[in-house]
């Protein structure tokens, strides 16, 4: 368990609320279903009552301003009538907390494909939906554009609307609720581990229609086409210490609730803006088989909320994992590494047997594949020696940190397929010296920035600014991770790291865990200035269908 110890932290909703302001929010959340046809989800019940306690503990929401429409109460027509009824009760300078938590439908998914929806909305379902039974299923869906958009579009005009959406496919939600398919939130250790289970395919023509709010933010838990997670009641009696309060979750809630109990105050004064919260959800995001997306206009990002609470202290642990195959000379090489334990119910890496045999596949606890390629046996015990260092390198902190910024563009993609462009783009509050480390599906640190145009350049840019050219998703495909240190003042040593020029391209720096080299790495950045900024994020490529 963590530490804790009380902080104040003040954050607002809106850009500029009257004295007189009030606070209005809708929390949805719905685990189990009319129609049993739809899986149960253990996590929507609890996150309906952590959320609420954050509403009105430690967010000042008046308990009567906070409608709670939970399992068979979240009706098709209860919560038309309560998103209606905010037209009437929020006046000029109010904000708005839009919540939701279950199943949802999409053109991604085969209930939504076949009810009609187009690609530029999505549907929610609320609890009496019946597929097999009255209207059609696209009246008994609470469809974007019919059913919330309107609203949220007149609330835009004289509201702040926080909206968050913790289900699948969902990272136009607010702009048209394209949340999850009839399957899950999705399991946060699922049975399989291939693509399918955590993508699906763009439907032909995509949604193009553009962010239409100018006061309103929106937070997902998922890309478009991506699946979402649950944390379930079997694993938290086991393992308690998953969750924020020992009781089931989804998994971004799980993270927005630690978040917004101090962990994503980053730079430690006090407040906790937007971004600042999207910024360590993408960070936790990293043992996730999803991507959370954050969307809105203007300068919605750098606002706050006044909110009290504790701040958790990280927890130091081993690397676990799961070995599910009956190789027992392998399994005693693995047992055997430094820092690794063997454990079958809380696994950091599961171990799976492949084909041809001989061959093994490495996933995330969260059955992301951390190679598409299955490994050899000196592969396997390779990369899982490494993790340990992988993730000291990962979880580096810092005592007076400040705010950075990491995406990689375009931002709402979860999975880049082989030929996909990207563009990695930084941003720091303050001028910095940056070192940008890629850590690939071997373990392999490999330095991307600074370049050589001069001698670890400063960067200063408020905005987020392009790193280095464009980039092609391409083989080996799997998952990497992504690693951003700025430095207010220069770290010695920090000049050896500089990416040369070779005629035509990059000279890159690559070290791996537990060499010379790496060490060396790792001492520059343990005795580096204490004000250093840093953040981490995910990159998933996958070869194309």
């Amino acid at each position: 368990m963590w530490k804790m110890k009380p902080l104040t932290l003040l954050l607002t909703l809106s850009l500029a609320p009257p004295l007189a302001a009030a606070k209005y929010s809708i929390l949805i959340g719905i685990g189990t279903y009319t129609y049993k046809g739809f899986q149960k989800l253990d996590g929507p019940p609890e996150d309906l009552k952590q959320m609420r306690k954050l509403l009105v503990e430690r967010m000042a929401f008046p308990a009567a301003n906070v409608v709670v429409l939970a399992e068979a109460g979240a009706t098709h027509a209860a919560i038309v009538s309560a998103v209606n009824d905010l037209k009437v009760r929020v006046r000029k300078g109010d904000s708005v907390f839009f919540y939701y938590s279950g199943h949802g439908t999409s053109v991604g998914d085969a209930l939504g494909h076949s009810s009609g929806l187009d690609p530029n909305t999505g549907g929610l379902v609320p609890y009496d939906l019946d597929p097999l039974h009255g209207p059609p299923v696209i009246q008994q869906l609470i469809v974007g554009t019919r059913d919330l958009g309107p609203v949220f579009t007149a609330l835009d005009k004289i509201a702040t609307v926080f909206a968050v959406f913790d289900t699948c496919f969902s990272a136009d939600a607010a702009k048209a609720i394209d949340p999850n398919g009839t399957q899950a939130r999705y399991a946060f250790i699922p049975r399989g581990g291939d693509l399918d289970d955590y993508v699906a395919e763009p439907p032909a023509g995509g949604d193009s229609s553009p962010f239409p709010y100018s006061h309103l933010i929106s937070l997902s838990a998922a890309g478009k086409f991506q699946k979402a997670g649950d944390i379930s009641l079997l694993q938290v009696r086991d393992h308690p210490e998953l969750t924020v309060d020992g009781k089931p979750h989804g998994v971004m809630t799980n993270a927005f609730l630690k978040g917004m109990q101090g962990a994503a105050d980053k730079d430690r004064d006090g407040k906790i803006s937007y971004e600042e919260l999207f910024a360590y959800l993408q960070e936790q995001s990293i043992a996730w088989k999803h991507k959370p997306v954050m969307q809105s206009s203007g300068d919605l990002r750098s606002t706050v909320i006044e909110v009290q609470t504790p701040r958790e202290e990280p927890k130091k642990r081993t690397v676990a994992v799961k070995l599910e195959f009956a190789d027992k000379s392998l399994a005693s090489r693995l047992a055997a590494l430094p820092g690794i334990v063997v454990d079958e119910k809380l696994p950091d890496l599961i171990v799976r047997s492949a084909s041809p045999a001989g061959r093994f596949d490495l996933y995330l606890a969260s059955g992301l594949a951390i190679s598409q390629d299955s490994l050899t046996a000196d592969q396997l015990v390779s990369r899982v020696e490494a993790e340990p260092a992988v993730r000291d390198l990962l979880d580096l902190k810092f005592p007076n940190p400040f705010n950075i910024g990491l995406r990689v563009f375009p931002a709402d993609q979860g999975v880049y397929f082989g030929g996909d462009e990207m563009r990695i783009e930084a941003k720091t509050a303050e001028p910095a010296y940056l070192l940008l480390l890629d850590i690939d599906i071997y373990g392999a640190v490999t330095v991307v920035a600074p370049f050589a145009e001069s001698a670890a350049p400063l960067f200063n840019s408020a905005e987020f600014k392009q790193l280095g050219g464009v980039s092609k998703a391409g083989s080996p495909f799997g998952v990497e991770f992504l690693k951003l240190f700025a430095f207010k003042q220069k770290p010695k040593g920090l000049d050896d790291w500089v990416v040369k020029p070779n005629p035509g391209h990059e000279d890159p720096i690559t070290v791996t865990p537990g060499s010379p080299e790496f060490k060396r790495l790792i001492q520059l950045l343990q005795s580096a200035p204490p004000a250093t900024g840093e953040t981490r994020m995910s990159i998933v490529t996958a070869p194309k269908k």
